[in-house]
């Protein structure tokens, strides 16, 4: 597993708009797909979205039927970790529509595979906890590729890499 390179973005607007936004979440599980989240308020992409001030990234497609209309979240187990189906049906019987906080951390730019994210990375200690209590490790593992918790704002595809500098200044989580 490879972990994810990355920079932290200086854009203290948004830092301090994310900051006053709800930090709590409630714990939805994905019947479809297997995938375990924190449901957040859909602000931190409506809202922060327009202040990342870029012209090659798009809003993440949360919000169609493409991706169950799951909106902004921070991801708790993804798909392809192990023993997801397992994790899941224990997580709906256990931890299910329960609240949980975090915390904003920082802004970030990370290059996944062939794609630029921009995000928001979070401290989440009760997603940490579930995660270790189901065998898994604290760092989400995205198609092996190691992630901190995090609300992605958006995407964009390898041209954009240049327009947001990403070259040198990436560093490994």
């Amino acid at each position: 597993m490879t972990p994810i390179e990355y920079s932290v973005l200086d854009n203290s607007q948004l830092l301090n708009a994310a900051i006053a936004l709800p930090n709590t979440g409630i714990l939805k599980v994905d019947p479809i797909y297997s995938y375990c989240y924190l449901k957040v308020h859909d602000d931190f992409i409506h809202t922060l979205f327009p202040m990342i001030g870029e012209e090659n990234i798009q809003m993440p497609d949360y919000f169609s039927e493409r991706t169950s209309f799951l909106g902004a979240h921070i991801s708790l187990v993804y798909p392809n970790e192990s023993k997801s189906k397992e994790i899941k049906s224990d997580i709906m019987n256990d931890k299910i529509d329960h609240a949980h906080s975090f915390q904003v951390v920082s802004l970030i730019k990370a290059k996944v595979y062939s794609k630029i994210m921009v995000g928001l990375v979070v401290d989440a200690p009760s997603l940490e906890q579930i995660r270790k209590k189901y065998g898994l490790s604290s760092e989400l593992n995205y198609n092996g590729v190691i992630v901190p918790f995090h609300i992605t704002l958006a995407w964009g595809n390898d041209i954009m890499v240049l327009n947001l500098g990403i070259k040198s200044d990436l560093k490994s989580s």
